[in-house]
């Protein structure tokens, strides 16, 4: 871990490291009074943001920006960029031909963050995992049901 920053109502924790990934993690559930975290911080996304390690990372979440939170990181790739607290996806570079508005973020809605693969398999398969249990679950009760 290179980088690291939380949401001013820690909620949200987000994490850079020295290969240029991005991880944010919901601590909504954290305690640091209780004597265990254990699965406390939930693991919200997992996204490359960076070609080099993240020197630094803000939070952005001003009352008068209504659209969502931002992340803005630094890197030594020589880049500060722009991602969406929300979903991980990626905005813009600072210094780029083209603009971006913060206050309308239609033109992002069907982006898809650059997740992290491994990650990503794993976060299908649990949700495959977690899906055919609910199937199996619902046809157990049709089966007692009748």
């Amino acid at each position: 871990m290179s980088a690291v920053a939380a949401t001013k109502d820690n909620n949200f924790l987000v994490t850079g490291d020295t290969s240029g990934q991005l991880k944010v993690w919901d601590i909504t559930d954290v305690n640091l009074l209780e004597k265990s975290t254990v699965n406390k911080f939930i693991e919200k996304y997992f996204i490359i943001a960076h070609r080099a390690v993240i020197n630094n990372i803000q939070i952005v979440e001003e009352s008068n920006i209504k659209s969502d939170k931002f992340i803005i990181t630094s890197s030594n790739d020589n880049n500060i960029n722009l991602h969406r607290l929300s979903n991980g996806v990626f905005i813009g570079q600072f210094g780029q031909a083209n603009a971006w508005n913060i206050h309308d973020m239609s033109p992002y809605e069907n982006r898809k963050p650059r997740f992290v693969r491994e990650w990503y398999l794993k976060l299908k398969a649990r949700m495959k995992a977690k899906n055919n249990k609910k199937e199996k679950e619902l046809e157990e009760s049709k089966v007692d049901g009748e």
